[in-house]
């Protein structure tokens, strides 16, 4: 979960900050389908582990948490948050946890 949450989240800051309005919508369906496949899961099964972690507040805090630290140390400075050149990385599945 913890994997495919980081790269739906850098995928929404790509078509944030580089994809039209008009064409965001399909654009992040498409990253979507992509990630999906990437990690060997389906939109069902990522929903469904969302709605656990969403049961378990603590658990979804603690994953949350350890996906902003991964950001601050692990996000090349292009990539952080606030700023405006950022770049895009491939999509890829990582062993980090």
């Amino acid at each position: 979960m913890r994997e495919i949450l980081w790269d739906l989240i850098r995928a929404d800051m790509y078509v944030k900050d580089h994809i039209s309005d008009s064409m965001k919508a399909d654009r992040n369906i498409a990253f979507y389908k992509e990630i999906f496949q990437i990690h060997k899961t389906s939109q069902e099964q990522f929903r469904e582990s969302y709605l656990y972690y969403k049961a378990h507040p603590g658990e979804m805090k603690s994953m949350l948490d350890s996906l902003e630290k991964r950001s601050l140390v692990q996000v090349p400075k292009e990539v952080r948050p606030g700023d405006t050149a950022r770049k895009l990385p491939k999509f890829r599945k990582t062993d980090i946890q």
